[in-house]
Formats: C-alpha cells, sequence, structure tokens
C-alpha cells in the first residue's frame, strides 16, 4: 500500500515497513519540527526562563529548556542529510536526475556538510531553528523527491527501507525519536511554567500586601 508522507510517518513510527509514493525532505523536518517550535515559544512567554536541572552541577550554567534538546535534534538532522547522501550516492546513474551526482559531489566536499547548525537561546524565541534545520536538508530535497516519485508503486523498496533508517533507527536514536523525546518532555516544561507563573503572582501579591499594610500603618500614624 502506498502511504503519502504524514501516513508513512505514522507507519514507520510504529516499526512497519513504508513505501513511499512521494517525499518531500524539507517537509518531513518542518512538519515535525515547526510544532515543536510553537510550543517553545509558548513555554518562554512572558519572560519565562525554565533552567534545565539536568545539568546542574557540571561547573557551567545551566541551560535554558529546551535547548539542549533542540540540539540533539539539530545533530539527528546532520546526520540525515548524510544518510540520505549515501543513500542517493548508492542508486545508479540512470535513477538519478541529470547532474544529481555532481550535486552530491559538491555536498560532500563542502567543509560544513557534517557541521551541526549552532543554536542558541534567541532561536528558541523565534522558532528561526527550524529554518536552519530546512536549511541543512534543502539541497538533497528536490534530488531525493525525484528518486521516490520513479520508483515502482506499491511494493517497499531497498529505497523506500533505507530512507526510513535514515529517519528512523531500531538500533540508534535518530530524528524521528529526538522529536518524540522533545515531545514528551512537553508537558512537564509546561507544568514547571506554571509554577513558576504561580509563584511570581503570589510574589507580585505579596509585594502589594506590603504596601498596603505601609500605606495603612503611615496613615494611622499621621492620622489621615
Amino acid at each position: 500500500m502506498d502511504f503519502d508522507q504524514a501516513e508513512g510517518r505514522e507507519q514507520r513510527r510504529q516499526g512497519w515497513d513504508v513505501h513511499y509514493a512521494s517525499f518531500d525532505l524539507c517537509a518531513e523536518v518542518e512538519a515535525q519540527c515547526r510544532p515543536l517550535a510553537v510550543e517553545v515559544q509558548a513555554l518562554l512567554a512572558d519572560g519565562v526562563r525554565l533552567a534545565d536541572r539536568r545539568n546542574f552541577g557540571d561547573g557551567v550554567p545551566p541551560l535554558l529548556e529546551p535547548l539542549r534538546d533542540v540540539r540533539e535534534i539539530a545533530k539527528e538532522v546532520c546526520g540525515l542529510r548524510a544518510a540520505v547522501v549515501e543513500l542517493l550516492a548508492k542508486q545508479s546513474a540512470s535513477g538519478l536526475p541529470e547532474g544529481a551526482r555532481d550535486r552530491l559531489a559538491a555536498l560532500v566536499r563542502d567543509p560544513a556538510h557534517k557541521t551541526v547548525p549552532e543554536i542558541d537561546e534567541s532561536d528558541l524565541y523565534d522558532g528561526s531553528w527550524v529554518d536552519l534545520l530546512v536549511a541543512v536538508v534543502e539541497p538533497l530535497n528536490s534530488d531525493l523527491a525525484a528518486v521516490v516519485a520513479a520508483q515502482p508503486a506499491g511494493q517497499v523498496s531497498e529505497l523506500d527501507v533505507g530512507l526510513s533508517d535514515a529517519l528512523s533507527s531500531d538500533s540508534l536514536v535518530g530524528f524521528d525519536q529526538r522529536v518524540v523525546m522533545l515531545r514528551n518532555r512537553l508537558p512537564g516544561l509546561r507544568n514547571r511554567r506554571q509554577l513558576a507563573l504561580s509563584g511570581r503572582a503570589l510574589a507580585k501579591a505579596a509585594v502589594q500586601d506590603r504596601e498596603r499594610e505601609r500605606v495603612a500603618a503611615d496613615m494611622r500614624r499621621l492620622r489621615l
């Protein structure tokens, strides 16, 4: 059975073999990461800063949540790019679009080919980390899409298996898994955000109470 990209993603996550009738690599990264970016921006709204408790005590200031997780996703996207290059390089010359091998060679020669993009706090606040990751795989997008679209319909091919393995691995933590790991952490981070906002509200109320008491005391003392 042929799956569209969203259906294929769910089948892949459940461990099923998937035949891709079409595939847009940029759209895959965007579709998996953009909802996370929106959630992260909501976490950081109103000046709330959540410290990553996982690196407390290692002698360096704690990272802003969830910067570590986003950086891990970035590493996997870089690995995904390298895996797709290898996948395309294994295809016969007749199975590749014209000029594809030259484009692959240019990517491999690029010193930044396996360089993980730098992601910092500002990228979390504006969500631009997703654009950085989409840009990592963009040079491969059209060639991969053409190769996937040209394969026979209705049967899982070596290309399908290789693409699924590049995205999600049974033995390693791949792109799919890193996305799920961050998604699973979000409820706990939302709870911490709510506690932080509640604490802020209580502190503000306490300051206001003290100020009212001060004014009342001064008014009594001055008989006003």
